[in-house]
């Protein structure tokens, strides 16, 4: 069976030697590990001000309460998304307003969003479906709100050229098990300079943790935090991961862009077909008339495909924030995600375009 996903850690001897020296160190909190994994993700990113957090729903809840998001205010936001996304909102007191997707792409529509903004809006949570920035990413910043990028499938994305961070006022970033790069679970926010100095207090409780190491417990806090800091044994996974993943991000384009010639040539749609440029192309995402029986075709095929999420707008806890969102109801009906990750060799994907046009013969390819 061909996957849908697989978890990317790069055999290494000296990955295992460095792994055993952090566990038998009598140190494998935050320390001189997650330093170093966070140099070199800016040195990959291009970003300065990084804070590793040891999942990427707490970079979220980080970046809203940077934000200045508090109990009560709106925070706008897409429902095609992780649930990491709404659940963050939910957990500082946020009131979320839904604005519908792009129907053959599941991005944020800039549009919606720009009607739905009012005096209670302190933030907006920009989701990259698939590791895809959407195609007007450069104006939410003309809002003069707080943008938030939910960048958990975008490791690596660009926007005009540039990284996508410079398009927002934070950035976060997943390292879960199943990214491009994995830290086994984990998650990062790029910030601002002024942002980054108050980031670094909340993310371990409000204490400073550049003080000396002895009795930190003894400061005075001055602003409640978290304990979110990422530990110096999943930094070192993720330092096995870096010098991998601008080869990684290829692979997956590679394959990305072989799919998406491949249907747009037979006048199908997927969301390749509105092509952000610099995708990450973490998820390939199509379109069918019956999705669970496309399931069931590939799977006899070898080949793992389905729906990575199911919109969160339709959860119980979120019945007091439904509207009306036309494209996303298309969009939920039918969208079907096939493998295209580092794994997905050259015979791999030919295999599936084989299979793809072998269902196409039932007109069920829309």
């Amino acid at each position: 069976m061909i996957p849908l996903f697989k978890v990317n850690v790069p055999p290494s001897a000296n990955t295992d030697t460095s792994l055993l020296g952090v566990l038998h160190s009598g140190y494998i909190g935050q320390g001189k590990k997650v330093e170093e994994f966070e140099a070199g993700l800016g040195d990959f990113l291009q970003a300065r001000h990084i804070l590793t957090t040891n999942c990427c729903t707490s970079a979220l809840v980080l970046a809203l309460r940077l934000a200045g998001v508090k109990y009560g205010d709106e925070v706008i936001s897409c429902p095609m998304t992780c649930l990491a996304t709404t659940s963050a909102i939910i957990q500082v007191g946020g009131v979320i307003k839904w604005a519908d997707v792009k129907e053959w792409t599941g991005l944020i529509d800039y549009k919606d969003v720009k009607e739905k903004i009012t005096d209670k809006t302190k933030a907006i949570v920009v989701v990259c479906w698939g590791g895809e920035p959407p195609p007007d990413l450069d104006k939410f910043q003309d809002f003069g709100i707080p943008i938030i990028i939910d960048a958990a499938q975008a490791l690596g994305a660009t926007f005009m050229g540039h990284p996508i961070h410079q398009f927002a006022d934070f950035t976060c970033y997943s390292f879960g098990p199943i990214k491009h790069l994995t830290t086994g679970d984990g998650g990062a926010v790029v910030c601002s300079d002024s942002d980054y100095t108050k980031g670094r207090l909340l993310r371990w409780y409000g204490l400073d943790r550049t003080q000396s190491e002895a009795f930190r417990c003894q400061q005075d806090v001055v602003e409640i935090g978290y304990k979110f800091h990422m530990n110096d044994i999943a930094a070192t996974i993720g330092l096995a991961g870096i010098p991998h993943i601008k080869q990684i991000i290829e692979h997956h384009r590679s394959n990305h862009i072989f799919y998406r010639n491949a249907l747009s040539a037979h006048g199908k749609h997927c969301s390749g077909q509105v092509e952000a440029v610099g995708t990450s192309a973490w998820l390939f995402t199509m379109f069918v008339d019956e999705p669970e029986r496309f399931k069931v075709f590939m799977a006899e095929g070898g080949v793992a495909v389905g729906q990575p999420h199911r919109r969160n707008d339709q959860n119980t806890y979120a019945e007091m924030f439904r509207v009306d969102l036309p494209n996303l109801d298309y969009f939920q009906k039918h969208y079907v995600c096939i493998p295209v990750g580092w794994w997905v060799s050259l015979g791999d994907r030919q295999k599936i375009v084989e299979y793809l046009y072998e269902y196409e013969i039932a007109g069920e390819l829309l």
